[in-house]
């Protein structure tokens, strides 16, 4: 071998241990980067999981939420409409009450209602047709221990239960219907108060 091909072969030699010296380390290198790829990938699948578990469980929170809205909107439709059945129910029963009951409940109405002046009371068409005997003298006594007169009028009122009052032109409504609309709060809470306390 000659001096030349021995310098040839010494500089393949390096070149080759060179370049293996060089593949290592790029595979060291391309081992490092999938290695820390795989980690990173490991991490955003984790984030990605847990983001997802955590999706799915405000997901299920909001539909149960949701749920149990419904559910008390429900029970409270279901309450409210309880509660005016049971109003409306009271307030038929004073309207169609027997002519003594009915009748009692209005001299409990004039004594709360008549004002100490000059006035006239109205009735329903039923009404007239069905005052008690000796009624308008009842109305009568009741507005003199009032300091007032009341005269009952002869023509029927439009009103299915109860009665108007006039004083100087100025009619004040004391049917059954009015005064269950006035006292609706407190008859609502009454009746709610009844039946689920």
């Amino acid at each position: 071998m000659t001096g030349l091909d021995k310098i040839i072969k010494q500089i393949a030699e390096e070149a080759s241990s060179v370049a293996q010296q060089k593949i290592k380390a790029a595979e060291v290198e391309a081992k490092n980067i999938t290695d820390a790829a795989r980690e990173e990938a490991e991490k955003q699948a984790a984030a990605v999981l847990n983001n997802s578990d955590a999706d799915c469980k405000n997901y299920r929170e909001r539909v149960k939420s949701r749920a149990d809205f419904q559910k008390r909107t429900e029970i409270l439709k279901a309450k409210q409409a309880l509660i005016s059945d049971v109003i409306e129910k009271a307030y038929q029963e004073m309207v169609n009450a027997d002519d003594t009951s009915y009748f009692e409940y209005i001299e409990k109405m004039l004594e709360e209602f008549i004002r100490p002046e000059e006035g006239i009371i109205c009735f329903s068409k039923k009404d007239l047709a069905r005052l008690p005997f000796g009624f308008k003298a009842k109305v009568k006594m009741i507005a003199a221990k009032k300091s007032g007169s009341l005269k009952v009028s002869d023509e029927a009122g439009n009103i299915e239960g109860g009665f108007l009052l006039i004083y100087g032109g100025i009619e004040e409504n004391c049917t059954f219907r009015a005064l269950f609309d006035t006292k609706q709060e407190q008859l609502v809470d009454r009746v709610h108060e009844f039946l689920f306390s």
